[in-house]
């Protein structure tokens, strides 16, 4: 969510009564042992959990293990399921009040509501009959509990009953995290309305010097491009004011993953292996929780999401999946064309059409209802912000017939590689990389999720669609979708980087993740002989950082011996970089001064050049993930027409020395120290993982949040980690040979704060200490009888 959830004072003073005087809370406690009733159940269905709560369903049939699924999930997960489904649906001001309207308008006006609905008629019979038993599991625990969750005690409401379309708005919300890049597409039109198109490109490349596609070819549709040293300097002679903002938004996190896959023949068991860690937002409960499913012959091992069927991420024995974004360019902001007689009415291929008006009532706690009209269009909503001066509609393949499914189910069934390509191919599910290997050693990449067939343009830029030249034609038929399975180098990596070169397929996408996550996971598995589980996930836990390198030998040219003999107090920051050893551990010197100079320099050398389009645009910012390509460049060169601020510089080694002390006072400054040795790497990267209501009441983070700990890992390190967002999972398996397979959650399988299951997988998190995907312990057994 975009705002924190903010609760009262007097719901504050409610929590602390509850948490310390509350039976009720105790009394809500998940149930793991003993007989329940589940009433639809054909025959009895046997969970058993071990030490950490992991639960292993044994039943007769699909049907039954998912509806056993929604019990035992909603035991533990139901304050979660529900704030999802209602975040997506836009009903948060219902038990959170007036501070979370904002959020419940432009919710509304996607209608996630509408396209849910739509899906479920859409889908199959036999996927409508697991999602109804799915949502009876829930619903029946919901019937049963002798108390809720806390939470719900807290906030004073009872959840409503669970429809199939609630696990389809859970998809949804999965689809808005992963593909909804408006903002991207606001940038980019921006730029190429304001900036010259040399500029343009190059700022905008799609590839960087790590770059390595799976086919394609090492072609791109945006390639490295020389620096435009007069059109540079035009403008920034233009924008020659010191009040420039912070145009260069350097805090974004790549919503994404890092997955491999390894061949049989590169292994010491001779299976094949897959490897995945999912970097999402962090926060208490893991958004996964942990199940294996045991009916009709079949056994599924992985993470769920809570509110959904199905394993997203694991292995069915016979084939092991994982997935990262592919960051592909799902989304378009349609230009609307006005008649300026009639205003409510907008230009189609088919003439002049009236906008349609929708309407919605939002309650909102202690309050009124909120009375709200959107306007829509046959491409989607009209959207609130005017884009260069233009009302824009948005289409978004997730609001798009065909677009979801839960295809992904039918992964249960696929026995290699070359089966689970085409239930990939056909998964209604977000654009994403997926890696499979197969019981028989093979391994195979293709992507997920529905790419849009744009005709006559790429989608980088917002176009008018009023004439019927540029818009969709539907989407890239599955098998029409790339593929490899079986390279030569026996293995297969992907981190959010371009993964289709050259230009024999449509532009999937344009800002892609920085290539050197890929490259650095390439570089090791090309290094290793007779692979093991164990030295796959101790590459999860890869903190090497080669990324930095180019700004730590930046740092060093301009700190020279006779800059050093002059200014004395530069010693210590040329030893601090000195002593970097390369890795962002917790004990790592120097890299949090090299994040900080790089940042500084990044700020102030692109702005002059992006003013027109903050002029534009107040709410622009210029963010790119290979950002560092078109910086690196200039930094290298160093053409002296584009030197900024030449009224303080007279060269750019003074500009880049200016910097790294200026990033040198700001880290003092923060850290209030003057001694740069005390400071190591987790002190700058310290993981918060926070349950939503600490954020209102933080005299409750001690029983609601995970401990505070120093990071290792980075966001250009293979082991992802920025605060809160990193891991969420991490995962090594080989079909067929599952013993060592390993598993890990950020926090816990429950989300109940006083269960003991609530944080107990936390440390091994931090530590990376593996834990196995299954276990043959057995701490307690539920019966669920029909």
């Amino acid at each position: 969510m975009k705002k924190r959830i903010i609760i009262t004072t007097a719901v504050a003073i409610t929590v602390a009564t509850v948490i310390a005087t509350s039976a009720v809370v105790i009394v809500s406690l998940p149930k793991r042992s003993g007989m329940t009733r589940l009433p639809g159940l054909a025959k009895k269905v046997t969970v058993n959990f071990d030490q950490y709560a992991n639960p292993t369903i044994h039943a007769a049939s699909r049907e039954d293990s998912y509806r056993a699924l929604g019990f035992i999930t909603a035991q533990e997960r139901l304050f979660q399921m529900d704030l999802m489904r209602r975040k997506n649906a836009g009903r948060l001001a219902e038990i959170f009040g007036i501070d979370l309207l904002e959020i419940d308008i432009e919710q509304r006006r996607l209608d996630f509501e509408l396209i849910a609905k739509r899906v479920i008629k859409e889908l199959s019979d036999e996927h409508n009959r697991l999602l109804q038993a799915y949502a009876d599991g829930i619903n029946h625990y919901m019937a049963t509990a002798m108390a809720l969750p806390p939470e719900f005690l807290i906030l004073n409401y009872t959840p409503d009953p669970w429809r199939k379309e609630d696990s389809i708005l859970v998809a949804l919300g999965i689809f808005q995290q992963l593909d909804f890049s408006k903002e991207q597409e606001r940038m980019m039109t921006v730029m190429d309305a304001t900036l010259p198109s040399d500029v343009n490109d190059f700022l905008l490349p799609d590839t960087d010097q790590y770059s390595q596609p799976l086919v394609g070819g090492p072609g791109s549709y945006r390639p490295i491009r020389a620096i435009p040293v007069d059109a540079l300097r035009q403008l920034q002679q233009e924008s020659n004011d010191r009040s420039i903002g912070q145009l260069v938004d350097l805090n974004a996190a790549v919503i994404g993953s890092n997955n491999w896959a390894v061949s049989a023949s590169r292994s010491v068991s001779g299976h094949a292996m897959v490897a995945n860690d999912m970097h999402l937002p962090l926060s208490a409960p893991d958004i996964w929780y942990r199940a294996s499913l045991h009916y009709s012959g079949i056994e599924m091992s992985g993470v769920t999401l809570p509110g959904l069927p199905g394993i997203i991420v694991g292995s069915n024995g016979h084939v092991a999946w994982g997935f990262t974004s592919a960051l592909a360019d799902v989304l378009d902001l349609v230009v609307l064309k006005v008649d300026p007689k009639r205003p409510n009415y907008y230009r189609t291929a088919d003439g002049w059409r009236p906008f349609e008006q929708k309407r919605a009532t939002i309650r909102i706690k202690g309050e009124k209802d909120k009375q709200v009209t959107f306007q829509t269009t046959i491409w989607g909503p009209v959207m609130p912000r005017l884009l260069s001066q233009q009302p824009v509609a948005l289409h978004w393949s997730a609001l798009q017939p065909g677009a979801i499914n839960v295809e992904l189910i039918n992964m249960d069934r696929a026995a290699t590689v070359e089966a689970s390509i085409k239930v990939m191919n056909r998964a209604g599910v977000p654009v994403m990389n997926v890696v499979m290997a197969d019981r028989k050693g093979n391994i195979g990449w293709t992507m997920t999720g529905k790419i849009p067939r744009r005709s006559h343009f790429d989608g980088a830029v917002s176009r008018s669609w009023a004439d019927g030249y540029y818009g969709w034609r539907g989407f890239i038929e599955p098998q029409a979708v790339p593929q490899l399975i079986n390279p030569r180098s026996g293995f297969i990596a992907t981190a959010n980087n371009r993964t289709v070169g050259g230009t024999d397929y449509p532009a999937i996408g344009h800002n892609y993740a920085s290539g050197y996550r890929a490259f650095r996971i390439n570089e090791r598995l090309g290094e290793m002989e007779r692979i093991t589980e164990q030295a796959l996930f101790e590459l999860q836990l890869d903190t090497t950082t080669d990324f930095y390198r180019f700004y730590q030998q930046l740092a060093l040219s301009v700190l020279t011996e006779q800059k050093l003999k002059e200014q004395p107090e530069l010693t210590a920051i040329h030893q601090y970089l000195v002593a970097w050893n390369g890795h962002a551990d917790r004990h790592s010197k120097g890299i949090g001064l090299l994040v900080q100079f790089r940042g500084v320099l990044a700020e102030t050398i692109f702005p002059p050049f992006l003013k027109r389009c903050e002029a534009a645009d107040s709410h622009f910012r210029y963010r790119w993930f290979k950002m560092d390509t078109p910086l690196q460049q200039i930094l290298t060169a160093k053409p002296a027409k584009i030197l900024p601020h030449t009224d303080q510089y007279e060269n750019w080694d003074e500009l880049i020395l200016a910097s790294l002390i200026e990033s040198n006072r700001t880290i003092k400054n923060h850290f209030g120290t003057e001694q740069l040795t005390q400071l190591r790497w987790g002190a700058f990267n310290p993981i918060e993982i926070k349950h939503p209501f600490s954020q209102a009441i933080p005299e409750l983070g001690w029983l609601l949040n995970m401990p505070k700990n120093g990071g290792a890992g980075c966001a250009h390190c293979v082991r992802v980690i920025d605060h809160n967002h990193g891991a969420s999972e991490r995962m090594v398996v080989a079909p067929g040979d599952q013993e060592r397979a390993i598993l890990q959650i950020t926090t816990g399988e429950s989300g109940h704060p006083l269960s003991k299951n609530y944080a107990d997988q936390y440390d091994a998190w931090v530590q990376g200490r593996p834990l196995p995907l299954t276990s043959k312990v057995i701490k307690s057994r539920l019966s669920l009888l029909p």
